[in-house]
């Protein structure tokens, strides 16, 4: 097994912007979105506040949930599905899954493509030897949709759990986004840990550049080591990236439409759809 896994450093390390003005821009920016969003929709909540929500999936670990409070119901199934080209994050992000607090209940690791990877994928699925983690493979390549279309044939699966190949998921990840899933209020939701604010449409119809010099209206990502912004508490985002927490049902969603193009922007396509479906995205 050693001799199969590869290592490969994910540099998240995000220098931090000297620039004072941007800093405050971007900062000033957020603490508004977040002000907003409280007096909108009711409170941001923080972590220890969205597993102190009732839920369908409540965690008998969660010392903060009173008795009154537990639902009784079966922990539920969710299938993950990793997407991998040419990164070395296979091992790494595997065995994080197999650490959750809430075992996940199949995960398909994926390469598409002509990759030269593909032998060694293969071999590193087999060597866990769990007959839960299949790999599956394509000369064709499906590109970023191929996980999605995929993942609507995830029998018996509550929920899936998509991942792009540089994320490593925490130990209690699946825990906390099932319970967030089982509330009232997030129980429509795409849920994820990046995400895209928009910027400010222009008179001419073009977008600005989220790096404009000094600009308000280039919106945010969430979080941005760059300008010290941590999101601490749940937020709205126009989309979410690299990783998405969804009901198995809402996964249809992704192909009520023909995509424009089946290239790229799966993010952005799967957030038009959700707006049209009238769900919402979240960030916690």
């Amino acid at each position: 097994m050693a001799l199969l896994c590869e290592e490969e450093r994910i540099d998240f390390e995000q220098k931090r912007s000297k620039d004072i003005e941007m800093v405050k821009i971007k900062q000033g920016l957020f603490a508004e979105i977040l002000k907003f969003q409280g007096q909108s929709r009711g409170s941001c909540e923080t972590l220890q506040e969205l597993l102190s929500l009732p839920s369908r999936w409540t965690s008998s670990n969660n010392k903060d949930i009173t008795s009154e409070k537990k639902i009784k119901q079966p922990w539920p199934k969710v299938a993950v599905i990793l997407n991998h080209y040419r990164r070395r994050t296979l091992c790494a992000q595997i065995e994080a899954l197999l650490q959750q607090t809430l075992p996940f209940h199949t995960l398909w690791v994926m390469a598409f493509g002509l990759a030269s990877d593909k032998p060694k994928f293969r071999h590193i699925v087999e060597s866990f030897n769990d007959s839960r983690i299949s790999f599956i493979s394509s000369n064709y390549d499906f590109k970023y949709y191929g996980r999605f279309q995929l993942a609507l044939q995830t029998n018996e699966a509550d929920y899936v759990y998509l991942l792009d190949d540089d994320m490593i998921p925490g130990a209690r990840v699946l825990e906390i986004f099932t319970h967030v899933a089982g509330t009232r209020k997030y129980g429509n939701a795409l849920l994820g840990s990046i995400g895209r604010i928009l910027p400010f449409k222009q008179q001419d119809g073009s977008f600005p550049s989220y790096r404009k010099f000094h600009s308000r209206e280039a919106g945010l990502y969430v979080p941005d080591p760059a300008y010290g912004i941590v999101v601490d508490r749940m937020i709205q985002v126009d989309f979410l990236s690299s990783s998405w927490f969804l009901s198995a049902e809402l996964v249809k969603t992704m192909l009520m439409e023909t995509p424009f193009t089946f290239s790229t922007g799966e993010d952005l396509h799967l957030r038009y759809l959700f707006v049209m479906s009238s769900s919402l995205m979240r960030v916690c």
